[in-house]
């Protein structure tokens, strides 16, 4: 909690309301997008996971986590075609002209690593891993800290959104790490 003031207090100061502005209208069009990725798939793959685990079956936690893992990561990389693909019609359409393009790239390259998030979230739920769920979310708030002064102060508006995406994959490599002997495996030709 003192984190999210100290970062929040900081971001109010250095990128304004408009930054803010700017950032919660593409968090939000691509929080919809989330729903077709992990958002969806991160309930029944937790269920799944917590059975397995309770029968002590590994063969099927780790089969379950690559499935839905290998199915985020592929649709997470077709709607990020479409994002790019579309780039201007949804800049003025469902966001806003003062929108730079560089934002929403940004974005949108952050949309795999979010979509992929769900996913490892569902798998450490299920696997009741609270230590690990715990420590990762100390460490990432810190880094979040220190890595958004940072690029707010040599960058500025544009290091706040590089802040975005370096969140959402540095996010997925301590879920990834933090795995133990589960790693998710993508079996792209299976699916």
């Amino acid at each position: 909690m003192l984190v999210a003031i100290i970062k929040n207090k900081y971001l109010a100061i250095e990128i304004g309301p408009a930054g803010f502005g700017m950032f919660s209208l593409l968090d939000s069009f691509f929080g919809f997008f989330l729903i077709f990725t992990g958002g969806w798939l991160s309930v029944p793959t937790m269920k799944y996971i917590a059975e397995h685990r309770s029968k002590n079956d590994n063969k099927s936690v780790q089969s379950t986590l690559n499935f839905s893992f290998s199915l985020a990561f592929i649709s997470a990389l077709f709607l990020i075609s479409v994002f790019f693909i579309f780039s201007k019609f949804f800049i003025s359409n469902f966001l806003n002209s003062e929108i730079l393009y560089s934002y929403y790239i940004l974005f949108a390259a952050a949309f795999l690593g979010t979509s992929l998030n769900s996913i490892m979230q569902a798998y450490f739920q299920g696997m009741l891993l609270v230590k690990e769920t715990i420590f990762r979310r100390i460490i990432l708030r810190i880094f979040d800290l220190v890595s958004v002064v940072l690029l707010v102060l040599f960058f500025g508006l544009l290091g706040f959104f590089v802040n975005v995406l370096v969140i959402a994959f540095f996010g997925l490599f301590i879920f990834i790490y933090k795995s133990k002997h589960i790693k998710p495996k993508t079996h792209i030709s299976r699916l």
